[in-house]
């Protein structure tokens, strides 16, 4: 009636569960997520011309307050681990035992993840997407999250900082293909709708935050993520002026080996 497909309606179906499901003292059994993900994972690849970005709109708009709430438990882990690291540098520097960072919590990364079935509902349209784009290749190239969601235009920002806190690691591994990075597909997004600039924005602040000497890599073609940035129409707001900031000069690395799997910072 609403224009509504059956991915939209399952995906509205499952937030309104699982939220009665948390407030309520009745049902406490736990949800079989297994087949709820089969489910959507049958809906993804029925609907081939399905667009994520407003899927996963969706799924973030019926389930703000969860996601919201992870994130902030996410940055609340980080900002304790950044200040154990200080406190044990300053322990190292004095020549001190560091007893007194021992009491300081270590982010549990993708483990933070488990449960949450709208993290599983991300997890199942992201492994179908990467299916869908690789499925002449043989073998398959290992299914990388945080790489498959770079890769689409407008990827909602709250569920792209939490693919980077759960594999920190790809952050630094090159996408198949062009060997660049995720910050290096992300700078690449169109920029013509004004949701995806600012969207893109706010991803390459964090990318560059998280990992700032990707912002000097180079991939195969030689471009760097600012390159990219600029030839995609990116404005000076819109994460230009980040990349700038990283890139200094003299400073550029060779570009990466399809085969390298790991940067040092």
């Amino acid at each position: 009636k609403n224009g509504d497909n059956p991915l939209d309606i399952h995906i509205m179906t499952m937030s309104c569960y699982q939220q009665k499901r948390r407030y309520s003292m009745v049902d406490k059994k736990a949800t079989n997520t297994k087949a709820t993900t089969s489910v959507l994972k049958a809906l993804v690849e029925h609907d081939i011309v399905i667009s994520i970005p407003r899927s996963l709109d969706l799924l973030l708009s019926c389930n703000s307050f969860d996601v919201m709430e992870h994130i902030q438990q996410q940055q609340a882990r980080s900002s304790l681990v950044r200040l154990r690291d200080r406190r044990r540098q300053r322990a190292i520097s004095a020549e001190r035992p560091d007893e007194d960072i021992q009491g300081l919590p270590v982010p549990a990364g993708r483990r933070n993840c488990e449960g949450l079935f709208w993290w599983q509902f991300v997890l199942t349209i992201l492994r179908s997407e990467h299916e869908h784009t690789f499925r002449e290749f043989r073998p398959m190239p290992p299914f990388n999250p945080l790489h498959t969601a770079s890769q689409i235009s407008g990827f909602p920002p709250a569920f792209t900082l939490i693919c980077m806190w759960a594999y920190p690691s790809q952050l630094r591994t090159p996408c198949i293909g062009d060997s660049g990075l995720p910050i290096h597909s992300v700078a690449h997004w169109d920029v013509s709708n004004n949701g995806n600039q600012a969207r893109k924005g706010i991803t390459l602040v964090e990318m560059a935050h998280d990992h700032p000497s990707s912002c000097r890599y180079r991939d195969r073609k030689g471009k760097t993520p600012l390159s990219l940035a600029l030839e995609s129409g990116t404005s000076w707001q819109s994460g230009v002026r980040r990349l700038t900031l990283a890139q200094k000069e003299n400073s550029f690395v060779k570009r990466l080996s399809p085969g390298a799997m790991a940067m040092e910072e």
